[in-house]
């Protein structure tokens, strides 16, 4: 009686492993490809013009289980900020605003994604400036056979949760920051 109750545990305990090796054998991970990839912001500049701008510098990589997207990680060189004026731009990386001395990088790792017909949400952690807050990206996946996936995806960061700020300038700003990321992975 015994060796029976030991054995069904050995047995049980040999299923539970046996399912953590198959879900893992089934989870691929796909590098950005920043050549064909892109992450692009628009603000409000004197409340009627927008600002436009991009990140040129980020990697990152998603990890899928199956054809779902199970988790992503992303990192952006904040000095690789672009709006198209290098005088702006060395403002937005001096020390007032990202700091990009002491704060080189703007993190973004996921905790859940979630589907749902219609809407696809990754939650995560964003972290700009050593500020951490919790955020929610709508994304749609484009997946492709060619070893490439596109994940595209929208979303308001507000700006003044992360310390970013002009100081006397601040009120000519706009404190929401659409995102927009277009963001190809790929395995080769």
């Amino acid at each position: 009686m015994l060796n029976n109750i030991q054995f069904h545990k050995n047995i049980a305990l040999l299923l539970i492993l046996g399912h953590g090796f198959v879900a893992s054998a089934q989870t691929k991970t796909y590098k950005v490809d920043v050549e064909k990839s892109q992450i692009e912001f628009k603000v409000k500049h004197l409340g009627v013009l927008n600002v436009e701008g991009s990140f040129k510098g980020f990697e990152g990589s998603l990890i899928f289980s199956g054809k779902k997207l199970f988790k992503i990680n992303s990192i952006i060189k904040a000095e690789s900020i672009d709006t198209n004026d290098e005088k702006r731009d060395e403002t937005l990386r001096d020390s007032v605003y990202f700091n990009v001395i002491q704060f080189p990088d703007i993190s973004f790792n996921s905790s859940s994604i979630e589907y749902s017909e219609g809407s696809n949400s990754i939650k995560g952690i964003l972290k700009i400036k050593n500020v951490e807050r919790t955020i929610d990206i709508p994304f749609q996946l484009v997946l492709r056979n060619s070893g490439t996936h596109a994940l595209i995806a929208e979303t308001i960061v507000v700006r003044k949760e992360f310390g970013l700020d002009f100081g006397a300038m601040d009120a000519l700003v706009g404190n929401k920051v659409k995102v927009r990321l277009e963001i190809v992975y790929s395995t080769n």
